[in-house]
């Protein structure tokens, strides 16, 4: 996972007229001194490579034909936030699992989680996928990158509720819809990024109830939950969000609001099981 400054520096040549290729980082995210130390690059490099990369090693196990591993590691990613969603759900908010409906003749599973609060209603959908390689590296694949985070995902759960929210009893009273697409990391807060995609989604969706719409790192929606359990008012916090004229990551604007936040219950309970094992 590291290289010396040498080989850096001829892969620099070769890149300068590529501003946006930051590959060989990627590659191997710790520079190597003269005398054998390890310098990280960055977080960003250091996650992909300890965290991204093995899933991708794990992925090469298997032929390109064969979906079981994608959709083993998506399941499990879909079953931490329900699990995270309903433990945090208290007070104030009550928590709707993940249910099936019939449309057109055939079964469709809902929305992965969903928590409401009076009038309002959190809708997540739960997606374990990150940012494109080439986004991150080269800045291509842009609006791909942003149609499988963000665009996509916050549609399908609009087209669920459109089918659901008028005949489903704990819907009933719904007035705002809150859509989370929640994926392993988020599309940058990128104003020319943002604009694109709320316009496409408010052409294209087709729930009267489907308001708001986000796309969220695990972490920053772990940082949601924590105040959900505190019985912290969310909604009034989303609103105030998607509405900001300036633009900025989502965590920013919470700990701005809220410096204070911390794990909820469910993740201290696994975080402590985990580092007593260890």
């Amino acid at each position: 996972l590291s290289q010396s400054i040498d080989n850096y520096q001829e892969w620099s040549v070769e890149s300068s007229g590529r501003e946006w290729d930051f590959s060989k980082f990627f590659e191997f995210p710790f520079i190597m001194d003269l005398q054998g130390n390890y310098i990280s690059v960055s977080d960003i490099t250091l996650r992909n490579a300890f965290f991204e990369k093995l899933f991708w090693l794990i992925r090469d196990c298997y032929s390109q034909n064969d979906s079981r591993a994608m959709a083993f590691f998506g399941r499990l990613f879909e079953k931490y936030i329900q699990d995270l969603s309903y433990n945090a759900a208290k007070n104030d908010y009550s928590y709707i699992a993940e249910f099936s409906y019939i449309k057109k003749k055939r079964k469709i599973k809902s929305s992965d989680a969903y928590i409401r609060n009076g009038a309002n209603l959190l809708v997540t959908e739960a997606k374990g996928f990150s940012v494109l390689m080439d986004c991150m590296t080269k800045n291509e694949r842009i609006e791909k990158n942003n149609d499988k985070l963000f665009v996509c995902p916050v549609l399908q759960a609009d087209l669920c509720l459109t089918a659901v929210v008028d005949e489903k009893a704990e819907f009933a009273g719904v007035e705002s819809a809150y859509i989370i697409s929640v994926t392993m990391d988020n599309i940058n807060a990128v104003p020319s990024y943002y604009n694109e995609i709320h316009t496409s989604i408010e052409k294209r969706k087709q729930c009267h109830k489907t308001k708001y719409f986000f796309n969220f790192s695990i972490e920053e929606y772990e940082m949601l939950m924590y105040l959900v359990e505190q019985n912290y008012e969310i909604f009034g916090l989303l609103r105030d969000y998607y509405e900001n004229t300036k633009l900025k990551p989502f965590q920013n604007f919470l700990l701005e609001k809220v410096p204070n936040i911390s794990m909820s219950s469910f993740m201290e309970k696994y975080y402590k099981e985990a580092s007593d094992r260890s």
